[in-house]
């Protein structure tokens, strides 16, 4: 089924939608799932980095990029719902600048608590490693 016609940006030349006849749209089987308007035809808008989002989809079915999601996908479930119990679920303030100031302030603090955690680990194996003897401490 080909698009009767097909907008295009009148300065950029940029693909922004294709148009399909009434015609068009009684024959198709999906005309269920569609939105109807007054003159009966349907628009579907095309957004601006189409490619690029495609050519991501066809990235995401890949065995590799499974196995990469899989492996990072929980550490940044959990990052995101420490922000969440932090305060990043609702602004506290009115305003862009406050919002943004706010948000800052919640990363500033789960970065800093991570920092924290790793410093005290470190400690702990440098502790470890001086309670053994024998054993020499590089720093």
């Amino acid at each position: 089924m080909w698009a009767v016609k097909v907008r295009r940006d009148h300065k950029t030349k940029e693909l922004k939608a294709f148009d399909f006849s009434p015609e068009q749209c009684q024959s198709c089987p999906l005309k269920g799932q569609c939105f109807t308007n007054k003159k009966g035809y349907r628009s579907i808008p095309v957004h601006p980095y189409e490619r690029y989002l495609q050519e991501g989809r066809k990235q995401q079915e890949t065995p590799a990029f499974k196995a990469e999601y899989r492996q990072h996908r929980p550490a940044v479930e959990r990052k995101q719902a420490e922000m969440v119990r932090h305060g990043a679920r609702k602004a506290r303030y009115f305003g862009l600048t406050k919002v943004r100031l706010q948000m800052l302030f919640v990363t500033a603090t789960v970065n800093y608590k991570l920092l924290v955690k790793k410093l005290q680990e470190k400690a702990a194996a440098v502790k470890n490693q001086v309670a053994s003897p024998g054993v020499s401490v590089a720093w």
